[in-house]
């Protein structure tokens, strides 16, 4: 399959520090010989930001503006469009690069909720609020100047390994309509009755699926991704079986890695769990490339 390799090398707006340079490590570490292997005619292209940074939230959602574009591209050519970024927050520019396109549906692989806003979060950082960005809780004025882009309805969401949420995030998710499979509950029996279930759920209200995946899900025993990187978290193994598990169940239109730091790894423990998660979403994306699209009315 055509595959366009989006490299997005910033974090929180800016080119440098943390994981802005994972992309680019992730390249060195032979990932378009893993793509070839996996079947994909790669072609590859950086996203640049326009302009100069002017801060944390402007600045990475001027970002996710490019990746949009780059993702709208990707899709006129008949190319799947598969995201490495240095953080999440370009979700917000391929969730709408695809809204125009598809009834969307997000399932996002993550330690973390990413669904903080400027009222809940303890960090301030404009990365941990990257799903409620998407889903239209925070940052609406902002994120409204990107074309195309139309609040996700949470019940089209499926958030899968967290296990480290801020306590007021904990709650804002609880009262949302996000549906979460918790870390615990995943590594507990392999979570496949309810992933299955709540993939079924999915299907029934969207057509194709954007599938999200901060390397920090797993577990940071086996994978250090990040300096935010945390333990009790699912193998790299398990997350490449959640990743096929919504390949049956729903298209995968655009996939994402994101949030790679090389600075935390450096036995290259990490890149190797990356470089397998990368080839996965691309086997996903061929095996639901030849099924039909669920007949979901708009």
């Amino acid at each position: 399959m055509d595959v366009r390799l989006l490299i997005v090398p910033y974090h929180l707006g800016g080119p440098e520090g943390a994981s802005a340079h994972g992309p680019d490590r992730l390249l060195a570490a032979g990932l378009e010989a893993r793509l070839a292997s996996a079947g994909a005619r790669l072609r590859i292209e950086r996203v640049d930001r326009a302009g100069r940074f002017r801060n944390e939230a402007a600045s990475s959602l001027e970002v996710a503006g490019a990746v949009r574009g780059a993702v709208e591209r990707a899709l006129d050519r008949g190319e799947f469009p598969l995201v490495l970024a240095g953080d999440c927050s370009t979700a917000v520019g391929t969730a709408a690069g695809l809204a125009a396109r598809e009834r969307l549906a997000v399932v996002w692989l993550d330690a973390h909720g990413d669904f903080n806003t400027p009222e809940t979060t303890a960090s301030g950082n404009f990365d941990g609020m990257s799903l409620a960005v998407c889903v239209g809780r925070c940052w609406t004025h902002v994120a409204a100047t990107l074309a195309g882009l139309r609040p996700l309805p949470e019940d089209r969401v499926l958030l899968v390994g967290v296990r480290a949420l801020d306590p007021l995030e904990d709650a804002l998710l609880a009262s949302s309509e996000v549906a979460v499979l918790t870390a615990r509950r995943l590594t507990a029996d392999g979570g496949a009755g309810t992933l299955d279930r709540r993939l079924r759920e999915l299907a029934t209200r969207a057509t194709a699926a954007y599938l999200h995946v901060d390397l920090d899900v797993v577990d940071a025993a086996e994978a250090p991704a990040n300096e935010w990187a945390v333990a009790g978290g699912p193998s790299a193994a398990e997350v490449e079986r959640v990743i096929g598990r919504v390949a049956a169940h729903l298209p995968v239109r655009a996939a994402a890695l994101t949030a790679y730091d090389p600075g935390v790894d450096p036995e290259g423990r990490a890149a190797e769990a990356g470089l397998g998660l990368i080839a996965a979403l691309v086997r996903a994306a061929a095996a639901a490339s030849t099924r039909a699209a669920p007949r979901v009315g708009r």
